[in-house]
């Protein structure tokens, strides 16, 4: 599958999936090869920040090593479990012949700076001499405001900023050019002209259905798809079975909005051109995340992760939009059990009447004291309806809505929530 061959220089290498299942499935892709170029290989994921972890019983630290029971928790004033694909992977790669001796989740949920100590130490204790980040869909790639129908950047631009701080060689591999949704085809081009203007796109090559590590792949692929499934990769099975079309693939996205129990979709087409079926790059990561500053940013907390990238580009969508924070987690504002804080913001790819339909659902939900305070966007703020129990905090581009007397609170978090802005 490479053309670039890692074996004369490597012997221990650390594959690190960037974002949920696509990535995290697809690591399986490299390990295969690496191995066969008789490289030790371990896997490490990013776990998503909207979600609690458990592995063994013990709440997720900045590294995890996956053994036991894992557990995943949506996060919210009542916590509900859901299937966690990290969890099973193991054991079904291992049925089809690949063994990996070591698997860890690396959390978001930290200061970015204790993430990227512990996993230098990682590096150190384990003796990894690479480290390969591998990328579906070209998100990662991303620039700060130009490409603005991203959906999923918290994930990604963290893994980025890990990649600029370790103390390794890496490159990334990135394949299925726009099969997440999440570019379009005129930008991928733009940032391939500026990766071979400034040198960082060292090597490429096609893959395809035939290719051994590529069958071992879908059958993994059809076991996992039974526990969680997803759109990424079937699109770009699509495009694998295409690889010699000569026309495009024009295909439907949609992503799914919720509050409590009501649900929205936001459906969008994306045309994939046929020229990138296939097709797969190495770059030079370190270079390209030290040339991206304004992506790969230090944070403290997703709170911080979050409004730095509301404040970046406010079209696009998070995977922390709809999603809560408590009070505890990583914040330091002062702790008050149980707050849980809404992030209100939902991007301005969905339309203007859902929009308004979420906060107006969201209102109902606080009147009836079923939720505590939310987090929205200044240009929303008309959106919210005149009412005797409804409080409104200003923090300049953000404001703090909510019922309860919890105003030490609401003061020290619009605070926090100001800072973030200036850094």
């Amino acid at each position: 599958m490479f053309s670039k061959h890692f074996s004369n220089k490597y012997n221990k290498a650390l594959l690190l999936g960037t974002w949920w299942w696509n990535d995290i499935v697809s690591t399986i892709i490299i390990a295969l090869d690496l191995q066969k170029q008789g490289i030790q290989t371990d896997i490490a994921w990013v776990l998503s920040p909207w979600a609690i972890h458990y592995f063994d019983g013990q709440k997720e630290q900045p590294i995890n090593r996956i053994q036991g029971e894992v557990r995943r928790f949506i996060n919210s004033r009542s916590l509900k479990e859901i299937s966690f694909v990290d969890g099973f992977l193991p054991a079904i790669a291992a049925k089809h012949g690949v063994n990996i001796a070591n698997y860890y989740d690396l959390s978001t949920r930290f200061w970015t700076k204790k993430l990227s100590d512990e996993l230098n130490k990682l590096i150190a204790q384990n003796q990894y001499d690479l480290l390969l980040d591998v990328d579906v869909g070209w998100d990662i790639l991303a620039r700060s405001k130009e490409d603005e129908t991203l959906l999923s950047p918290i994930m990604d631009f963290t893994s980025l900023n890990l990649l600029k701080t370790l103390n390794i060689d890496n490159y990334l591999i990135e394949f299925g050019l726009l099969t997440d949704g999440e570019l379009r085809a005129q930008w991928v081009k733009q940032i391939l002209e500026e990766l071979n203007e400034k040198w960082l796109l060292l090597d490429q090559w096609n893959i395809s259905l035939e290719d051994d590590n590529i069958q071992t792949f879908i059958k993994i692929f059809d076991e996992i798809k039974k526990i969680r499934a997803w759109h990424t990769w079937v699109i770009t099975l699509q495009t694998l079975q295409k690889i010699w079309s000569y026309l495009d693939l024009i295909t439907q996205y949609r992503f799914r909005s919720q509050i409590w129990k009501k649900i929205w979709h936001t459906s969008f087409d994306v045309n994939i051109p046929h020229e990138y079926f296939g097709k797969t790059y190495l770059i030079d990561w370190k270079k390209f995340a030290l040339d991206r500053s304004e992506t790969a940013f230090d944070y403290q907390n997703t709170l911080d992760q979050y409004i730095r990238l509301k404040s970046m580009q406010k079209n696009r969508k998070t995977e922390m939009d709809l999603f809560y924070l408590r009070s505890w987690d990583n914040r330091t504002t002062p702790n008050k059990q149980w707050c849980c804080m809404q992030l209100l913001i939902p991007s301005t790819m969905i339309a203007s009447p859902d929009r308004a339909d979420m906060i107006q659902t969201w209102i109902d939900q606080l009147l009836s004291w079923e939720t505590d305070l939310a987090l929205i966007s200044r240009d929303d703020l008309a959106l919210i309806p005149h009412h005797d129990g409804i409080k409104i905090q200003e923090a300049w581009n953000f404001c703090l809505v909510y019922q309860k007397d919890i105003q030490d609170f609401i003061d020290s978090t619009a605070q926090q929530i100001k800072e973030y802005q200036i850094l």
